[in-house]
């Protein structure tokens, strides 16, 4: 089960994510290309280029954010494997 301080700092990230999830993946990936160039040779370079894989681990690590810990995604039709704690109240988060 999470707790508290967990609950706030995953909540805490959502508006950080949405503002500068871009400028995040991107910093990540020219770390990780600079750090471990061998890694070039798994990635569409084609997609690092144009953007398009940055922006889909923003959203992707957004999404996974978001989704942490809400109220009853699952009814909502979110996958259950994309649900790590559902809260229904302050004093009642429940492991998915």
């Amino acid at each position: 089960m999470a707790s508290r301080r967990t609950v706030e700092l995953v909540q805490a990230t959502v508006p950080a994510l949405q503002a500068h999830g871009l400028a995040l993946t991107t910093h990540f990936y020219t770390l990780m290309f600079t750090h471990e160039p061998e890694l070039k040779n798994i990635f569409n370079l084609g997609n690092q280029a144009g953007g398009q894989q940055q922006q889909a681990l923003a959203q992707a690590v957004l999404a996974d954010a978001d989704y942490y810990l809400c109220g009853p995604l699952l009814s909502w039709g979110v996958p259950a494997g994309r649900v790590h704690y559902e809260v229904f109240g302050p004093d009642q988060i429940v492991s998915a």
